[in-house]
């Protein structure tokens, strides 16, 4: 599955419990993690880290707010993990991925919501870069 069909089913048919929406967040996050490049050795702490960040998500006015907190700090646990063989560092991807112009509107259509959704997050997470002994590394990449 790919990000954008796990947020498409979710807005298809969202649960009435914040718990249980912050988890099909996480669900759509775990099997998005493993398809960015290069590969990180810390994905686990990387999508727990995305789920701790989303308390108190349904609070009024908070959503696009707390998703653009919860990638940041998934992107930032990534890039630790991806320190490793050539590569020295590595960089998350810079700002945010700004949310807020898609949660003005009440969702009219859920396939395309998911799709601006992970068009937005794959955009962002391009940013990222990497660092090798020679210089510039990989840039990051999201999932094909």
């Amino acid at each position: 599955m790919s990000l954008s069909s796990d947020l498409e089913a979710l807005f298809k048919n969202p649960p009435a419990a914040e718990d249980a929406v912050i988890q099909k967040w996480t669900d759509a996050m775990t099997n998005y993690t493993p398809g960015v490049t290069p590969p990180s050795t810390a994905g686990t702490g990387a999508v727990n880290a995305f789920k701790a960040a989303l308390t108190g998500f349904s609070q009024a006015n908070q959503a696009a707010t707390d998703l653009e907190n919860a990638f940041k700090a998934w992107a930032a646990a990534l890039a630790l993990g991806m320190i490793t063989g050539t590569i020295t560092g590595s960089t998350p991807p810079s700002g945010q991925v700004t949310f807020s112009s898609l949660f003005s509107n009440p969702i009219a259509n859920a396939t395309t919501r998911a799709s601006d959704i992970a068009g937005k997050v794959n955009t962002w997470v391009a940013t990222g870069v990497t660092t090798t002994a020679a210089g510039a590394g990989p840039p990051w990449a999201p999932p094909p």
